[in-house]
């Protein structure tokens, strides 16, 4: 890795695994030094330098530092701005304590070993938690920067939190290291057009692994940041900004292409597209060319695991489901319902380990080091081809069973997104009153279309797995990484 090669050549000689500054932060003070006018992070409102950022993480430091925490004390966030977010996020881990977004869940952020919490609007109390109101002066930059500090995490020790839905569904806590944040930043940087860009819009949250990710490698690496999840003003960005580099769900190109439909924003010095969190219809990639001229890049990754595979779209084998080739330091099985390993191009339950892996909870216990060792299931269904491309078929979870024919909801949902008129969709099983399972959907309208139009419309394109009942709702809920909420939509549709 890339990173890893360049630290362990320095010119105080190899750095000791055990003993680690948090590198990506260093290299963020070294830019905001040689580079301190250098827009760092950028909002549709704002812009914050390099030298800007530097100095609101020491204004932030100032903050925490009477506030009697040790080294390793779990701190939960709750800010708005994504760019305070993110140097909350920062400044917690160079000051040695331990991060984790406050989401919605609150049955698992309630769970965790907090110390405190440090959030815009006042917490529910907790025994033994220390609260702190995050106001405006947190983040006033008047404080010198700092010059990078000793080391205050070793390699393996705990220094965020992220929650991933996993296999559940829902928002589950996995734990990550500075050798796991390292390892994610060099794959990236390799990843990510080799570092060849300059400017990149990230439509993930950086609340999320992936956005956080994607957030740290820019900053690592002396790029510039710009974040945004609404369409018009991602487009706005892009061409002010000339942003060069995308990563965005495919829920979240489906919205940019539709703008452009609207209203076009030239957007020429978009050279790439890196797009996870579902699988790419030929008919979104073909539109996603023909609106932006860019490369468009496929990209499956896990909170536990990192990334795992990816590919430019031109690049993946005819295949329905295909998502990448798996990368050099990931290791990925199919397994039969014994739990045996199958051969390559069979379906079955995925299971894959990584040298980016986190560690997150099992069976209420946390597991082993994040040392590439564990196998991590990720509740997908699929198979590897005989040259190392990753495909697909569905998650364990979601599979509709129609008379012993299981069936991908992906697989519907690319059928009714294909009709003119649909914005988006959900599909989901539903057990009749026969015992066997029907299909029934939800779909986001762009004009009015009666139901009887939708299913017959399924009819004429699938063999099995026709909805029996089609629901218009406003909005299909996803997470942070844009993957469909499906047990949230089940009560619109009973």
């Amino acid at each position: 890795m890339l990173l890893a090669i360049v630290r362990d050549c320095g010119l105080n000689g190899p750095i000791d695994p055990g003993e680690t500054s948090m590198a990506f932060i260093d290299m963020l003070l070294y830019h905001a030094r040689v580079e301190p006018d250098r827009p760092a992070v950028v909002l549709a409102d704002r812009v914050v330098t390099y030298g800007m950022l530097a100095r609101v993480l020491s204004a932030i430091e100032m903050r925490l530092a009477p506030a009697g925490l040790a080294k390793g004390d779990l701190v939960g966030i709750r800010v708005s701005n994504p760019t305070r977010h993110l140097a909350m996020l920062i400044a917690l881990q160079n000051s040695g304590l331990v991060s984790v977004p406050l989401g919605n869940d609150e049955s698992v952020t309630a769970a965790l070993p907090l110390k405190a919490t440090a959030s815009e609007r006042l917490e529910p109390p907790r025994p033994g938690v220390k609260q702190f109101m995050v106001t405006d002066d947190w983040f006033a930059g008047t404080a010198e920067m700092t010059k990078p500090r000793p080391p205050v995490f070793a390699a393996h020790d705990d220094c965020c939190i992220m929650m991933s839905s996993g296999t559940t569904g829902r928002p589950k806590p996995v734990w990550l290291s500075p050798a796991v944040l390292e390892a994610w930043i060099s794959q990236l940087s390799v990843t990510m057009a080799g570092g060849n860009y300059e400017v990149v819009m990230c439509g993930m949250t950086v609340t999320g692994a992936w956005g956080y990710a994607v957030a740290l490698t820019a900053l690592s690496g002396g790029k510039t940041l710009l974040l945004s999840d609404v369409a018009r003003e991602t487009l706005h960005m892009i061409s002010l900004y000339r942003a060069d580099y995308l990563v965005c769900s495919g829920h979240q190109l489906r919205m940019l292409i539709e703008c452009q439909n609207e209203h076009f924003v030239p957007c020429s010095g978009l050279r790439h597209i890196e797009v996870g969190g579902s699988l790419l219809m030929p008919e979104l990639v073909a539109a996603a060319r023909a609106r932006f001229g860019a490369r468009i890049v496929s990209e499956y990754g896990t909170t536990e695991a990192g990334p795992i595979a990816r590919s430019p779209v031109d690049r993946l084998p005819a295949i329905d489901g295909a998502v990448g080739y798996i990368l050099p330091w990931v290791t990925i099985q199919s397994l039969d319902e014994d739990g045996r390993v199958l051969p390559p191009g069979q379906a079955g339950i995925l299971r894959l380990r990584s040298t980016g892996q986190g560690r997150w909870e099992e069976a209420g216990r946390r597991n082993a080091p994040g040392d590439g060792t564990l196998w991590f299931y990720p509740g997908d269904v699929g198979f590897v081809t005989p040259d190392g491309c990753l495909v697909i078929t569905g998650r364990a979870s979601d599979l509709i069973n129609i008379g012993g024919v299981k069936i991908a909801p992906e697989r519907i949902e690319r059928v009714l997104l294909a009709h003119p008129h649909v914005k988006d969709a959900c599909v989901v099983g539903f057990a009749s009153s026969g015992g066997l399972e029907e299909v029934r959907a939800a779909v986001v309208l762009a004009k009015p279309v009666e139901s009887a139009e939708l299913i017959a419309f399924c009819a004429a394109r699938l063999t099995d797995g026709v909805p029996q009942l089609v629901r218009e709702v406003t909005e299909i809920p996803r997470n942070v990484g844009g993957k469909i909420l499906r047990e949230s939509i089940r009560d619109l549709l009973v």
